[in-house]
């Protein structure tokens, strides 16, 4: 029987009283690094088109990016560099 291939959402939604928070799982550097490639220049995809393809929460997409540039990251550099620590 084939298996379903269909890419699963990785986060995870809890309600309180009033509000739900999507709460992002720890993510691994590679996926981390990923986003930054993607939301690059280089690559230009919207924050909505890389949930849509990894996932990983609009907010935490953005969150990733705006640290790697925090850290030291440069969109603007060619070639693309991006290390570890920035991520």
């Amino acid at each position: 029987m084939p298996r379903n291939l269909t890419p699963q959402p990785r986060f995870h939604i809890t309600t309180n009283t009033k509000i739900a928070i999507i709460i992002a799982p720890n993510t691994e550097i590679s996926m981390r690094a990923l986003i930054v490639t993607l939301k690059s220049p280089v690559v230009s995809l919207s924050s909505a088109e890389i949930f849509a393809q990894t996932g990983i929460s609009v907010s935490s997409v953005n969150r990733i990016y705006a640290k790697a540039i925090k850290q030291g990251f440069d969109p603007n550099v060619r070639p693309l560099v991006i290390k570890d620590k920035w991520v």
